[in-house]
């Protein structure tokens, strides 16, 4: 046990001994299910510790299934081969036990750069991921888990490789009922369905962050109606929806980074800002801000970005006229107290309706 806690909790490489996945009784418990329609949430912290709002948040609006992030998949040196290898990070740390009543998706982000390396190996990457999250969900006792999730932005020069990743991965999951979802990028949409169970249409992101021309590049309807019309896609799609903000910092129209909004609000009425149009603010004089380590120079921009539920409802209803006849579930990226209390209730309620 003591292994299988320090398999979970460390920034270390994947099983070095090739884990058996048939790891006793407690793996056993999951079983398969027909896939449901239900409220679902995205959890992307590296810390699961729920907030009272949080767990409120859960059980008024009846969410069923949580997607959480359980590691990335990211290019790093092996500090058992000192050379370039796809290792994990930024492995989720449970400070509580999700509830049991909750179906939990473990879900495993694959960089484009670690994508790279697995190529050839695929077979071999694929037990690892199985294996660690085995190790994961024994060593955090969580119960509920029908599905695991890969989320990859692959591309045509690395789609052999991550779908033979994918069939691997899934083989090897099926063995112990456990069916394999992936993440669809909208121009995914037009590409080869991965081998996968069923897929999650991320309708988030769909704009170029570092253009200083775009507006909103976590969601806008132009960027995403073309990809819907008349699309024919053959796996079973749910939809993921963006309830999140951040500030996009730009120097002389070049991306700087992202920064955390909610911090950047307490300037927006401060004499250090100058507010240039909705969205938008100016750095008056340079000054350094402690709060979110940086160092900011007069003329800077700040372009505030977060989806307003007319954007969202906009989007739904384009995604209605599509695969509104088909049964499927409403996601929200993702599960956090201070950017959701910007939406009122019925606003969620709405956004979670599938009729």
């Amino acid at each position: 046990m003591q292994r299988k806690i320090l398999l979970s909790y460390l920034l270390i490489p994947f099983l070095l001994a090739g884990c058996d996945t048939k790891q006793g009784e407690e793996t056993k418990r999951v079983q398969a299910a027909a896939h449901t329609e239900c409220n679902a949430v995205y959890y992307w912290k590296t810390t699961y510790n729920l907030s009272d709002g949080e767990k409120v948040f859960l059980q008024k609006h009846r969410v069923g299934r949580m997607y959480i992030r359980f590691f990335d998949v990211v290019m790093d040196v092996n500090p058992m081969t000192s050379g370039l290898d796809a290792v994990p990070n930024a492995t989720i740390r449970f400070q509580e036990q999700p509830d049991s009543t909750l179906e939990i998706v473990p879900t495993v982000y694959i960089t484009l750069e670690a994508l790279k390396l697995v190529k050839d190996a695929e077979d071999e990457y694929a037990s690892k991921i199985v294996n660690r999250v085995f190790a994961m969900i024994n060593a955090n006792h969580i119960k509920n888990v029908k599905e695991v999730q890969l989320d990859c932005d692959w591309t045509k020069s690395t789609e052999e490789s991550y779908f033979c990743l994918c069939r691997e991965v899934r083989e090897k999951f099926h063995h112990w009922s456990v069916d394999v979802s992936a993440t669809i990028r909208l121009h995914q949409l037009w590409q080869n369905e991965p081998p996968v169970d069923r897929g999650v249409l991320m309708l988030y992101n769909t704009g170029n962050i570092r253009s200083s021309k775009v507006e909103n590049s976590i969601l806008s309807r132009e960027d995403v109606r073309p990809y819907l019309r008349g699309v024919l896609y053959g796996l079973h799609l749910d939809f993921a929806y963006p309830t999140f903000g951040w500030g996009v910092w730009f120097r002389e129209n070049e991306f700087q980074a992202i920064l955390d909004w909610k911090k950047l609000s307490d300037y927006s009425q401060s004499r250090l800002f100058r507010q240039k149009g909705g969205s938008e603010y100016v750095v008056v004089e340079d000054f350094y801000d402690y709060v979110i380590s940086a160092s900011f120079k007069k003329n800077d921009r700040i372009r505030i970005e977060k989806p307003s539920f007319r954007e969202i409802m906009y989007v739904k209803n384009l995604v209605n006229r599509e695969w509104g006849k088909t049964p499927h579930s409403c996601i929200l990226y993702h599960l956090d107290s201070l950017n959701l209390s910007d939406y009122s209730t019925n606003e969620i309620e709405a956004i979670f309706c599938t009729d």
